[in-house]
């Protein structure tokens, strides 16, 4: 026998179903709030906009976000990836033009081929050049350099990594550049994302000087290599400026990583100043 109490719980039930399939169909790009970090977080009527940006990402990418109407950081770093792809501002905010680009896109992908906007969150880095620009950093025939990387000692580890007049430190001439061969990649100091330091220990008869620098927001996630320079004066150990740059089949161009890094199109190297140049690629899976 059905009674009232019966009817009265199978009508609720209904209509939770009946909100929840409106709110599905909702789920178009009829709707479009403006989304960010942390959008859908306590509210699942943005949430449910924020699936339709992922669902969207994961066809036109290729890629694979787990649509959970949560604004993480991958979400956020697909939007900056597919807002590059597309020339928009890359700010990783679902606004009005990156609406527009997204919902642009067939609403399916049949045969799934990935595209080049595939995300590589893990990185892998190494120092590839070290250079002296001027000739007042003492550090000729009578001083030495020992490298360091993530506050470990990186180069050199052998005697046949660089001529060394003192066991341990690369012999580097004022106005010139020592080619790091054979350099590791390192990977377990980095995949935190933390701010990534660069240092040089420079030694002579009387004293050792340490010289670094520290370059934050580095990590992007895009599949490309590219490639960081930063210098320090070595006259006053301040920090002088970054670049960031990636080679697409052509000359080295600016990426956005988050910070405002110039271009390494059109760096110089700055007077009196120590200079690394350090490789970033995706690690290996």
């Amino acid at each position: 026998m059905i009674t009232f109490a019966k009817l009265a719980r199978g009508l609720v039930i209904i209509g939770l179903l009946l909100l929840s399939a409106m709110q599905q169909a909702g789920a178009t790009c009829s709707s479009r709030p403006l989304l960010q970090r942390w959008s859908g977080y306590g509210d699942t009527g943005i949430g449910v906009s924020v699936k339709v940006v992922q669902e969207k990402l994961n066809e036109i990418q290729g890629i694979d976000l787990d649509v959970d109407g949560l604004f993480g950081r991958l979400t956020k770093t697909a939007v900056r990836n597919f807002q590059r792809s597309e020339g928009l501002s890359v700010d990783g905010i679902v606004g009005p033009n990156t609406w527009e680009a997204l919902c642009s896109f067939p609403t399916s992908n049949s045969n799934n081929t990935p595209t080049t906007n595939k995300i590589c969150p893990k990185k892998k880095i190494k120092i590839t050049k070290f250079c002296i620009d001027g000739t007042r950093a003492d550090v000729g025939d009578e001083a030495e350099i020992k490298f360091y990387l993530g506050g470990r000692r990186y180069y050199p580890k052998f005697r046949s990594h660089c001529t060394q007049t003192s066991y341990g430190y690369c012999d580097v001439t004022e106005n010139g550049c020592l080619h790091l061969r054979n350099a590791q990649w390192m990977k377990d100091a980095v995949e935190n994302y933390q701010a990534l330091t660069v240092s040089v220990r420079e030694h002579d008869y009387l004293d050792n000087d340490d010289y670094y620098a520290v370059i934050k927001d580095w990590h992007d996630d895009t599949c490309e290599p590219y490639e960081l320079r930063v210098a320090t004066d070595y006259i006053s150990k301040q920090q002088k400026k970054t670049c960031v740059g990636i080679s697409a089949g052509g000359p080295i161009k600016a990426i956005d990583i988050g910070a405002s890094f110039e271009s390494c199109s059109t760096w110089e190297d700055p007077p009196q100043s120590f200079v690394w140049y350090i490789a970033v690629e995706p690690m290996d899976e």
